[in-house]
């Protein structure tokens, strides 16, 4: 199984486990430990830095990209031309990043992992939290 992280999930796996669900931290856990696969979008990266940035440490986010990229069972993937062609296909999911997060899922045959009402309202995707 491939997972794929959303913004505020990996934020909390990385500085509040707690607000995750037992679901999300068994799933993150998988993929630490080899038995599933995570994926973590660039443009996740991108929205973590202003999480980061309003939390006024900004400046993890290259130590945080650096132990992603260790884990070998964690991949970094972009968001490609074909993502973005595809934003139109999913009307249901308002906001421009998490069409390209349920794009993505879709292209990569992953599960996202998010507590986002929105995201989970599509039925084209399918989630875990």
């Amino acid at each position: 199984m491939t997972f794929l992280l959303d913004t505020h999930v990996l934020y909390w796996h990385l500085f509040d486990p707690t607000k995750l669900s037992t679901a999300s931290r068994r799933a993150i856990d998988d993929g630490e430990t080899g038995k599933a696969g995570l994926i973590v979008l660039s443009l996740v990266l991108a929205e973590l830095y202003y999480l980061l940035r309003k939390a006024q440490v900004e400046d993890l986010l290259p130590d945080i990209a650096v132990d992603l990229q260790a884990n070998p069972n964690c991949r970094i993937e972009p968001i490609t031309l074909e993502d973005v062609l595809n934003l139109a296909a999913y009307p249901e999911v308002p906001e421009m990043h998490d069409r390209l997060i349920v794009a993505a899922s879709r292209r990569l045959a992953a599960t996202v992992i998010t507590k986002d009402r929105m995201i989970q309202a599509s039925p084209q995707v399918t989630w875990l939290w």
